[in-house]
């Protein structure tokens, strides 16, 4: 038994549906960032670039077109990839279930892959949208959790108390 006492459990089932759902809250949340910092970085080495031919610099024109074509290819293929992975993923099955216990201080997560304590304070944000929250440990890895699926607590009240404990690093998209 926890010390603090347990305070919200749920059961979530991770479906190819809901993982769409993160997908667009992601996009919705980084992608202005990531494009304005993929056009910034193009602007950059195409100013870069000219600036070296201008010099006559020819072997380091070059070297920095190689570099911004490398370059384009990751940022247009990479995503792309991870897409193809994920769905290719035995999670979205619809058979692959994440148990979430929330406690005062802290939250742990149970699956087929495993166990893991997480404290509130190192969260990287949080995410409210009108059906889930996605529970960001970093700005890239998130675990969905159903409002529907609360076995312990009920969605308005977790609302409030995920408010209390994550203060600034909480958003809600409803």
């Amino acid at each position: 038994m926890e010390k603090d006492g347990l305070l919200f459990e749920n059961k979530t089932r991770y479906t190819k549906k809901e993982y769409e759902k993160f997908l667009k809250s992601y996009r919705e949340e980084h992608q202005l960032k990531e494009n304005l910092y993929t056009f910034g970085m193009i602007i950059f080495w195409t100013i870069c670039m000219f600036l070296a031919f201008k010099t006559n610099e020819i072997f380091l024109g070059i070297a920095i077109i190689i570099g911004l074509i490398i370059f384009t290819l990751i940022k247009i293929l990479k995503p792309a990839k991870d897409m193809q992975r994920a769905e290719e993923n035995e999670k979205l099955s619809g058979n692959f279930f994440s148990i979430y216990k929330f406690y005062n201080n802290h939250l742990k997560v149970e699956n087929a892959e495993g166990k893991a304590q997480l404290y509130y304070y190192r969260l990287y944000s949080i995410v409210e949208t009108k059906t889930n929250y996605y529970i960001y440990v970093s700005r890239n890895s998130a675990y969905i959790v159903s409002k529907m699926s609360f076995t312990k607590g009920n969605d308005k009240d977790f609302s409030k108390f995920i408010k209390r404990k994550l203060l600034i690093k909480y958003k809600n998209r409803k």
